[in-house]
């Protein structure tokens, strides 16, 4: 009797080990993200950064505050200078900057002419003011729902959905990834969500950063930066 019941310890322990060990595999290959929710900070792809619509609006508002400090600089230290100072170098400016502004003019009709006899289309990328960056609201989001392994999220100003799985602890493989197709404003968030959209199926090995202030996804071509 002893003998059977010896013999059947060993075949419920063979039985029981593979499950513990894939339940731990299961549970650690999850872990890899440890929150459900995440914004997507900017991407990379080619070694070319694109900013998310909430970092495009971030960096807008640091630069408007640095040129309204260096601007409060310089009046403080013009008020001691004469009038006649003051007038030179404000002509001066004057003379600069339509100097610059005509030969802006001169590049562009340059560039239209040459990209019309070559059957072109010129490209709109006279880049955005700050003024109009920093009113951005939109946000680019990436969230899990794990029960059914589906990522969805915001690019902006559509929404996308796909698929996703797990290799292993270190790779996630995203698959199937579709979005809405509104057109986006500024051509900036444009360019992010076109990038993002286009080169988001993949395989991507999962870094976690420091000190747990997100994770970059890196599919060998393009990144995809969390927080």
């Amino acid at each position: 009797m002893r003998k059977y019941i010896g013999i059947i310890k060993i075949v419920s322990l063979a039985m029981l080990t593979p499950l513990v060990l894939a339940g731990c595999y299961f549970f650690g290959v999850q872990g890899s993200f440890r929150a459900n929710n995440y914004q997507i900070e900017k991407i990379v792809i080619d070694n070319e950064t694109y900013l998310s619509p909430q970092e495009l609006a971030k960096e807008a508002k640091l630069r408007l505050a640095d040129k309204q400090n260096i601007a409060l600089q310089d009046s403080t230290t013009h008020q001691n200078a004469t009038q006649s100072t003051q007038a030179a170098s404000a002509n001066k400016n004057a003379i600069d900057n339509a100097a610059q502004s005509e030969f802006e003019k001169l590049q562009l009709r340059a560039q239209e002419e040459n990209a019309q006899a070559s059957g072109q289309v010129v490209p709109a990328t006279k880049p955005t003011s700050d003024k109009n960056l920093a009113q951005i609201i939109l946000k680019a989001t990436f969230s899990l729902n794990r029960a059914e392994n589906i990522l969805h999220g915001s690019t902006g100003c559509n929404e996308y959905t796909g698929r996703y799985a797990w290799q292993d602890s270190g790779r996630i493989v995203i698959s199937g990834i579709a979005s809405t197709r509104k057109i986006c404003f500024p051509h900036e968030v444009q360019d992010f969500e076109s990038n993002l959209i286009q080169y988001m199926d993949g395989i991507y090995t999962v870094k976690v950063l420091e000190k747990g202030k997100g994770y970059i996804l890196d599919n060998g071509r393009l990144q995809i930066y969390l927080k």
